[in-house]
């Protein structure tokens, strides 16, 4: 890359990646475009389209909203990419992953990146997926034990893919916790998980729908994350989190590590709530409920 190449992300990214983005700009004067979110939450694919040229090296796209369960068109994305640029292609699987099955080589992307505590995992670990021929003309980004072949007083060699990444003791005790988890998720089937997903997403947005003085941020899209996000006039998201753990309800409050969304929205905070294999029908009435009330207490 070269200074006033293009570096593409989605204005809902979540920012943990925004930040490196903007870093790796401001240091090599690259330039960083945002796609637009219309209206009803969902990916403005004509605004990528018009973003991309042969400037764009990097496109990096939010594989699923962790704010409003926007769940884009990734072949089609694909497709745009590749008929206009030759740039890498990266998704942010961190919610995409735990949520549905995924083909990096059907997808045909360039890099999948995603977390391990998103699905049932520990903290601390997390994945990155590349593709064999990008990573083996990647240098290493550390340097260390384990991550070489032959040391010389001058020079180094580095080990195979995917050793030459992983320099030092690596983190032995969360990877086996994560392949549990792994291994957990594959007993009960991607494909099931991904049907409760949509079956309990279907059921909150009708549920959620009719609540008064309840603002819900959610991709009107046919295919979605069952992720929720709300606010209410004159209510702080705080404080409507700490009424609803009264009644046994945990949400998040907060930007969700999307701020600038936030602000393009011009609202300080929402809260989030997550539906995942553990939960059921009966958990989001007990939510809307609670939401209810919590509503007429702090209005």
């Amino acid at each position: 890359m070269e200074p006033g190449d293009e570096i593409i992300v989605t204005e809902i990214e979540h920012h943990a990646n925004i930040i490196p983005w903007q870093m790796v700009a401001q240091e090599n004067g690259y330039e960083l475009k945002y796609i637009k979110i219309n209206d009803d939450f969902t990916l403005d694919l004509d605004d990528l389209n018009e973003k991309l040229s042969s400037k764009t090296k990097v496109v990096s796209i939010v594989g699923e909203s962790n704010l409003s369960g926007l769940l884009p068109d990734i072949k089609e994305i694909t497709k745009l990419v590749r008929e206009k640029t030759e740039s890498i292609l990266i998704i942010d699987g961190a919610q995409l992953v735990p949520h549905r099955k995924i083909d990096v080589q059907d997808l045909g992307i360039d890099f999948l990146v995603f977390s391990g505590h998103k699905m049932l995992g520990p903290t601390g670990i997390g994945v990155v997926w590349g593709k064999k021929e990008i990573l083996e003309n990647m240098e290493p980004v550390y340097g260390g034990g384990d991550m070489i072949e032959e040391v010389f007083y001058d020079n180094a060699t580095w080990a195979p893919i995917p050793h030459k990444f992983e320099a030092g003791t690596p983190p032995y005790v969360e990877a086996i916790g994560l392949g549990a988890a792994i291994d957990y998720l594959n007993k009960i089937g991607m494909k099931n998980v991904e049907s409760h997903s949509d079956d309990l997403r279907e059921y909150g947005k009708k549920l959620f729908s009719d609540i008064e003085n309840v603002n819900v941020i959610h991709s009107s899209a046919e295919k979605a994350g069952c992720t929720f996000g709300m606010y209410v006039e004159n209510v702080h998201a705080t404080d409507l989190s700490l009424m609803l753990d009264t009644h046994g309800v945990a949400v998040r409050s907060g930007h969700h590590c999307v701020q600038p969304f936030h602000r393009k929205l011009g609202i300080d905070a929402t809260i989030r709530a997550t539906a995942y294999i553990y939960n059921d029908k009966n958990d989001l009435d007990v939510f809307k409920n609670a939401l209810i009330e919590s509503i007429s207490i702090l209005s």
